[in-house]
């Protein structure tokens, strides 16, 4: 596990598997915000969802999920419960291989 303080930035290589990153205010990991993405190889192709299934406490702030140029982001606005994705009602969004993909919490 790893904590940010704010400002800071985290982040890993690219796994071939996938992964699952939870966002949190707490070291407990209470009620957590996630981002999380799989990959194909035939095609390369890589799919990400930014999911509220257990929570997030940074509801009240805009938050962004990206996988750079020319591919499908999250852009959630403060209160914007519609834009992640849910147990109900599941986003998931693909793209061809980025690098990278980019979560902004408590974006300007």
């Amino acid at each position: 596990m790893m904590s940010a303080e704010p400002g800071q930035k985290f982040s890993e290589n690219m796994r071939p598997t996938g992964s699952t990153v939870k966002i949190a205010t707490t070291k407990a990991l209470s009620n957590p915000l996630y981002f999380g993405y799989s990959s194909t190889s035939k095609p390369n192709y890589v799919y990400y969802e930014f999911s509220t299934q257990w929570g997030n406490p940074f509801a009240n702030k805009h938050n962004i999920l990206s996988p750079g140029t020319g591919c499908k982001q999250f852009d959630c606005k403060a209160g914007d419960a519609v834009c992640y994705s849910t147990p109900s009602m599941k986003k998931v969004f693909g793209c061809p291989s980025p690098d990278t993909v980019n979560a902004t919490i408590c974006a300007k």
